[in-house]
């Protein structure tokens, strides 16, 4: 005869040395005040992005120590329709990580029904966020920028 049984497992994550993300400002993307939806009329505000961004932590493969980004995302962003403002707050979502290990992120424009244009030119379709150069000097918002493609944005953390 067989039998079954539940349990439960409760999970307690400290943040001990991790950086937590709190906010995020998106400053400027390719085409930003632009369309990004050709149904739309030059006029129309719905022309703009819809945008949205994910985050991806590097996974550790315990057989080799390496690390890699894959899917699933670690964190998807609310959608700002036709560019909102552009800022997201991100408290209350226990979003940590290791100042040692890179972040890499995605910006979108959101078509509806999972259909989506790419924010970041890509490929490639993410980028890499390294913390190391503000380890000594931790400050509250770390500018990132990727010229090549007219991203700026600031990443609000606490360490």
């Amino acid at each position: 005869m067989l039998t079954s049984f539940s349990f439960s497992v409760d999970v307690v994550v400290n943040k001990g040395e991790a950086i937590e993300l709190n906010s995020l400002q998106l400053n400027s993307f390719f085409n930003i005040d632009d369309t990004w939806d050709d149904e739309f009329d030059d006029g129309d505000i719905n022309r703009l992005a819809d945008v949205f961004f994910i985050l991806l932590k590097p996974r550790l493969n315990p057989f080799d120590g390496s690390r890699s980004i894959s899917t699933p995302a670690w964190y998807r962003s609310s959608t700002l329709t036709n560019q909102g403002n552009l800022q997201w707050s991100l408290q209350n979502q226990d979003l940590l990580i290791n100042p040692e290990l890179s972040l890499f992120i995605t910006f979108a424009d959101d078509d509806g029904n999972g259909l989506v244009d790419d924010l970041m030119l890509g490929p490639p379709f993410e980028r890499e966020i390294s913390f190391l150069d503000f380890i000594s000097t931790q400050p509250n918002s770390i500018p990132v920028s990727f010229s090549n493609i007219n991203l700026d944005f600031n990443l609000g953390v606490q360490w």
